[in-house]
């Protein structure tokens, strides 16, 4: 008898972040996946600045998902940024096919944008 092994989902991921007119930036977030999964989305979503040796955090948003579902769509606008600073999203995905699998978790972080 073979033993059953249950990976989690293979995730497609698309994450862009941008200025969004004067002092603001816009993340989204698209992830996707082969068949319907039982949790699909974020654990966490920072935004971070560069303090001139470091990246610091400014605001996260927090567990952030759609259930039995394929694709998760998500976006957020940060206002009130520094123009000529530095900023990135990091991103923490996670999906899980079934409450008996593991989870797939991913940390992606985005190229850094100067704000306008």
């Amino acid at each position: 008898m073979k033993a059953l092994i249950r990976r989690p989902p293979v995730c497609s991921h698309d994450i862009t972040f941008s200025s969004h007119g004067p002092n603001a930036a816009r993340v989204t977030v698209n992830l996707e996946t082969a068949d319907n999964v039982k949790k699909l989305g974020f654990t966490k979503l920072t935004f971070q600045y560069w303090n001139g040796s470091s990246w610091v955090e400014l605001s996260s948003v927090h567990d952030e998902y759609i259930n039995n579902s394929d694709y998760f769509g998500y976006y957020k606008v940060i206002t009130n940024l520094v123009a000529g600073d530095y900023y990135r999203v990091q991103v923490e995905c996670y999906a899980k096919k079934s409450l008996l699998s593991a989870a797939q978790k991913v940390t992606l972080t985005t190229a850094y944008i100067v704000c306008k």
